[in-house]
């Protein structure tokens, strides 16, 4: 029997997550005005800045959960100081900007350095990252980033303040001119221990609790739609022990940019080896808010995302949306910057299940052989068909999104050799007394008849079907309340 009490049953997290990745502040940046032919740089009145175009997308109702600003890199185009005073600024307005109604701060703000954010010709990491970490400290305060990078806190416990942990790498480290990582990030081995061994020293329960987040600029894993011609096939060195370390410790996502190329898609290899289940981890690859070099057919964009997880069933759901900015009319001529809008490009909504909340077969069921006599007698599968002309109801079950309710069970129809005549004319569906609205669906509105109910307990749904001979039949199906059932 689960041992869980009630509230640990009930224990949710949910927070939005403002992934922004690649501004590239300096001579690439989308929001400076062009040079003119003659190579002079015009007024930039009339141009907005990232800042302000931003503010306008962030301006929305309160989610009413955390909401955290999550930076993957490329601040700056080539590390100069003009570059990343101008990236201080816009990170410093944008916490004090208000989003979704409230101002999150530098406190809810969370970044990770780029390869275009080091002195690219220096030969040790304290150089290259010199840069950065003056950056670093105008943001944080003097003292937030030391002279030595391998000692940059990497694991930020946000929990009582967010019910978030997140891991902020460094995939830059060794980015120099003319070596090996000039076009690969890596994740040396001191940096991978020194990860494990602060996710190990957590309380391991508020861990499993948290929702848990990686940020990395580099692609720790990579499909071939982000390969480039000519600059190898490699992933960050060392993102199988780095993935190793994330599965283990239960990640929900990885965020990174580089490419400039926004994809979504969960890594779930499992080694016929491992003992353990374990969720996938989906990964965002951002494409870049503020860079003109971005891919053929691509447009400057950022993530939106909303993630709800149930720690006590190991349930996760995951709300990507890519918000592009467009700044081309109907006809592909580029609008002037007064006419660029914001548009949403897509949204993935992924739910993530643990295997153990689905019961095993007990080993010691006994199959009964059944004579097509005894079979016949036996079922009443075909009065139930009948009854409701074919119309099958189905319930999905996953976490909700919305803050104060903890699953979204989605009801609808399913046609089971349903004959025309018999579709029915409305499908009212009703729940517990808690519920004081029913809805109520036609064919023209939606051929599935589907609803959604956001709830707290098991509750039994139930369906009215009116037909076009003035019948009315009801169904009943049950929506639980996922639970691990590995835990006992």
């Amino acid at each position: 029997m689960h041992s869980l009490a009630s509230n640990e049953s009930h224990a949710t997290k949910q927070v939005v997550i403002i992934h922004l990745s690649d501004p590239h502040f300096g001579p690439k940046h989308r929001f400076n005005p062009e040079p003119t032919p003659a190579g002079d740089i015009p007024p930039r009145r009339g141009y907005p800045t990232l800042l302000q175009k931003l503010s306008e997308s962030l301006d929305g109702p309160d989610p009413q959960c955390p909401v955290l600003i999550c930076m993957t890199g490329d601040f700056a185009e080539t590390g100069s100081s003009t570059e990343f005073k101008e990236a201080m600024g816009f990170v410093i307005g944008l916490a004090g900007t208000k989003i979704f109604g409230k101002q999150r701060g530098l406190a809810s703000t969370f970044v990770v350095p780029g390869n275009h954010d080091v002195s690219f010709t220096q030969n040790s990491p304290d150089l290259r990252l010199a840069p950065y970490a003056w950056f670093l400290n105008g943001l944080y305060g003097a003292g937030a980033a030391g002279n030595d990078p391998n000692t940059w806190p990497l694991l930020h416990d946000h929990f009582d303040e967010s019910g978030v942990v997140l891991l902020t790498l460094n995939s830059s480290m060794y980015v120099q001119k003319d070596m090996p990582d000039q076009d690969r990030g890596q994740l040396d081995v001191d940096q991978l221990a020194r990860v494990e061994q602060s996710l190990e020293r957590m309380d391991q329960k508020r861990l499993h609790q948290a929702i848990k987040i990686a940020l990395i600029h580099h692609h720790p894993v990579l499909i071939p739609s982000l390969a480039e011609p000519g600059r190898g096939y490699d992933a960050v060195h060392n993102s199988g022990r780095l993935l190793s370390i994330l599965r283990h410790f239960g990640f929900h996502m990885i965020l990174h940019g580089h490419k400039h190329n926004p994809y979504v898609f969960s890594e779930d290899s499992r080694s016929a080896f491992r003992t353990t289940l374990q969720n996938p981890i989906l990964v965002a690859a951002g494409g870049s808010v503020g860079s003109t070099a971005i891919p053929l057919n691509r447009w400057n964009c950022y993530n939106r995302i909303s993630i709800k997880w149930h720690p006590a069933a190991g349930q996760a759901r995951l709300l990507i949306e890519t918000i592009g900015l467009s700044v081309y009319d109907a006809e592909g001529v580029e609008a002037l910057p007064a006419n660029w809008a914001w548009k949403t490009l897509r949204r993935e909504d992924i739910h993530f299940l643990r295997g153990e909340c689905i019961p095993h077969c007990a080993s010691g069921v006994e199959l009964i052989t059944q004579s097509t006599q005894e079979w016949k007698a036996d079922d009443k599968r075909p009065e139930e068909y009948l009854r409701l002309r074919g119309n099958m109801l189905s319930v999905e079950v996953r976490p909700s999104l919305r803050p104060e309710q903890g699953y979204e069970a989605v009801a609808w129809i399913t046609p089971h050799k349903r004959r025309p005549e018999d579709i029915p004319l409305t499908v009212e569906w009703s729940a517990g007394h808690k519920f004081k609205h029913k809805s109520l669906l036609t064919p023209a509105l939606d051929d599935r008849f589907c609803t959604a109910f956001d709830y707290w307990g098991p509750m039994l749904i139930q369906a009215r079907l009116e037909f076009s001979d003035g019948k009315v039949e009801y169904g009943f199906i049950y929506a639980r309340i996922p639970e691990d059932c590995a835990v006992s």
